[in-house]
């Protein structure tokens, strides 16, 4: 073979693409030019070249000297199965159908307006199929974030960030590949208006990928210092600029709050922000004065945030498990890094005003906790006696109950017989010294110190301190997976459905394209399958994606109709194929049928439409689908029906350009006769 020789001999690939085989043409070579060869001097090679490449420049067709390089750079046959195609039988045919059509609406920018409408079918098929949508992800999410920073729209923008949020909810560690992208967004947009879906996303990819997110930790820290220390906010600024700032650092307290869990090594660079922070809105400048904020105004409830902010991180951290201790450890330096500051600002000039106090309070309350009782009696007890004194009588906490008018409730707990702050600080003093005394005398008394470290301060001492206000201020924010609940079994409602097929009332092209809206949107409505009812209300909006849906729909709710119905349904087909329905509807029939005939069902009985087979070859003429018309044709033939179809199978072959298919039944049908 040609193949061989190239092989067996020492000839390149591009002197062996020439003209002719080289098997068949030295004999020819050889026999026929050697008077030529004496007559013009010309050697063997001269010859072998002149023959091999004298048809480069005619107008010879290329294939016929390139077959032996093109049979030399062919590829084996794959040995491997073909791919499995996927049928209505199939539990992921269903979604995957429907999932294809919904990207192919989102990767067009021109359907912008339908994007968020697309989303929320997106959404719908996820909490439906749960864990099972997770080979969906990377048809979705990569064209999700890729609309997020490319769309113009900000309301859309806002909404398919909070899709995602959800959608980590629910494939939880399957989102892990797409963390470097959602990151890439975060960082894009923190500081644009969409910083509450970028931070609620962030705490719910957090809560689904604890270990991975902590690499992207350093890049969120960053963005939080930069937005807490950009803060610049005055008491008694009515404009939206400061209403803003005031808004976004209260998100971002939420938010340092929801992922205090994975912060991990870098509290110790937030806290000294937020100690910072709260020493500017405890004091902010007004007209060039340091004034205090008014008890319920923004910059006060911001301040009270901050302060709980710094409280829950400090409990984060690992406390002194021996109150007795005085030597300074990594653990306990945050503490002392937060009690100093707060005491310089309950004793400032400017003082706090009592809800931000009580909170100050309060932190410092844990702080006696993590720092031991030998470090806190030594270094700061009577400082933060003296201080805590000073502060009650100047803000009058010993004589002046709490007003009914004030913003915040006054409960039954709250600063119980209006306690002075002095006697609660005494009394949770006194609590960590008495354990610190049973810790050296109980063998137990490290499992008691854990549980009060665990626990804190006394539930009395708390209450008394107010906790309830700011309990009611703000609840640390905690996040709650989106549990999959699994869908009930649809029931079709066969009344609606057939009266949705009807074709009694149907005459003109208009009613029959009517008709079809009506049909396509209402088998989407009634379909068993929870992907294509997601898309109905799509379908509705965009009439084309009801039409790319119509055969799947229709199958889904074919298996779940009894034979009265289906003869019902088989009728209305056969009357729009006889009436004046656009090509586009007989198409989309015919299209139909095709898709129903691949289809088997699990007894191997062909699933088909219950249509004569002449019917639909005749339909497929009408569309000029010649194709489908051969097919519907030679199945008529092979059925016995030879004799009323042989001409209408030349005409059809010839309109394929197929003369030799035609010629082929012509000379089978004079073999019928003769028979």
């Amino acid at each position: 073979t040609d193949l061989s020789l190239y092989h067996s001999t020492s000839l390149s690939p591009a002197q062996f693409s020439g003209g002719r085989s080289l098997s068949s043409g030295h004999a020819g070579i050889y026999s026929t030019d050697s008077q030529h060869r004496a007559a013009t001097g010309e050697n063997l090679d001269e010859v072998l070249h002149r023959k091999m490449y004298k048809d480069s420049d005619n107008d010879e067709p290329a294939h016929l000297y390139m077959y032996e390089q093109y049979a030399m750079t062919a590829q084996p046959l794959s040995q491997l199965p073909p791919a499995r195609r996927l049928s209505p039988s199939d539990e992921d045919f269903y979604p995957t159908v429907t999932v294809q059509a919904l990207m192919r609406i989102l990767k067009d920018s021109s359907l912008s307006n339908l994007h968020g409408m697309v989303m929320k079918a997106v959404m719908f098929i996820f909490n439906a199929l749960g864990i099972r949508s997770v080979p969906f992800l990377k048809r979705i999410v990569p064209h999700i974030l890729a609309t997020v920073k490319n769309c113009g729209q900000s309301g859309l923008r806002e909404a398919l960030l909070q899709q995602v949020a959800s959608l980590s909810s629910i494939v939880h560690e399957n989102l892990r590949p797409y963390l470097p992208a959602i990151f890439d967004v975060v960082e894009e947009f923190w500081f644009s208006r969409h910083l509450s879906a970028l931070c609620s996303l962030v705490e719910r990819v957090a809560a689904a990928v604890p270990d991975d997110f902590r690499k992207y930790v350093p890049l969120l820290v960053r963005q939080i210092l930069a937005s807490v220390e950009g803060v610049n906010v005055s008491e008694g600024s009515s404009s939206n600029n400061a209403s803003s700032e005031i808004e976004r650092l209260e998100l971002i307290l939420k938010h340092v709050q929801g992922i205090k869990h994975v912060l991990g090594e870098y509290i110790h660079l937030i806290i000294p922000a937020l100690i910072q922070l709260t020493e500017s809105l405890i004091a902010p400048v007004t007209d060039g004065v340091r004034i205090s904020p008014k008890s319920g105004s923004g910059i006060c409830h911001v301040a009270v945030e901050t302060v709980e902010t710094v409280t829950i991180l400090l409990q984060t951290i690992e406390l002194n498990s021996n109150p007795l201790d005085n030597n300074i450890k990594s653990n306990t330096a945050l503490p002392a890094r937060v009690v100093q500051p707060f005491l310089r600002m309950l004793g400032g000039e400017v003082k706090p005003n009592k809800p931000v106090g009580t909170a100050i309070i309060q932190c410092l309350c844990v702080c006696i906790r993590q720092l031991g009782s030998g470090r806190w009696l030594s270094f700061y007890d009577s400082t933060a006696r003296e201080t805590i004194n000073m502060w009650q009588t100047k803000v009058g906490f010993e004589n002046v109950a709490p007003r009914a008018e004030e913003d915040y409730r006054v409960t039954e707990n709250r600063l119980r017989s209006f306690s002075r702050p002095i006697d609660v600080y005494t009394d949770v003093v006194a609590e960590i010294t008495n354990i610190g005394n049973r810790f050296g005398s109980e063998e137990d008394g490290s499992r008691s110190e854990s549980s009060f470290a665990r626990s804190g301060p006394s539930e009395v001492s708390l209450a008394r301190m107010g906790s309830d206000i700011t309990k009611l201020i703000r609840n640390p924010p905690s996040i709650q997976p989106i549990l999959h609940q699994p869908t009930t079994a649809h029931r079709i409602n066969f009344a609606n459905l057939q009266k949705a097929w009807d074709v009694s009332q149907r005459s003109t092209r208009e009613d029959w394209d009517e008709w079809m809206r009506r049909f396509s949107v209402q088998l989407l409505r009634e379909a068993p399958s929870p992907a294509l009812r997601a898309c109905a209300e799509l379908a509705q909006a965009y009439q084309p994606l009801a039409r790319e849906l119509f055969s799947a729909a229709f199958v889904c709710c074919w298996a779940d109709l009894n034979d009265q119905y289906r003869s019902s349904l088989v009728y209305a087909l056969e009357a729009v194929f006889t009436a004046d329905a656009s090509l586009e509807i007989l198409q989309l029939l015919l299209n139909l049928a095709e898709f129903m005939e691949h289809d088997v069902d699990c007894d191997g009985v062909d699933a088909g439409l219950p249509i004569d087979i002449s019917i639909l070859a005749e339909l497929a003429l009408k569309c000029r689908a010649y194709a489908k018309a051969l097919h519907y044709k030679e199945r008529e033939y092979i059925m016995g029906r030879g004799g009323t179809c042989v001409e209408q199978l030349i005409d059809i072959n010839k309109k394929l350009d197929l003369p030799e298919a035609a010629l082929g039944v012509l000379k089978l049908a004079k073999i019928e006769i003769e028979r």
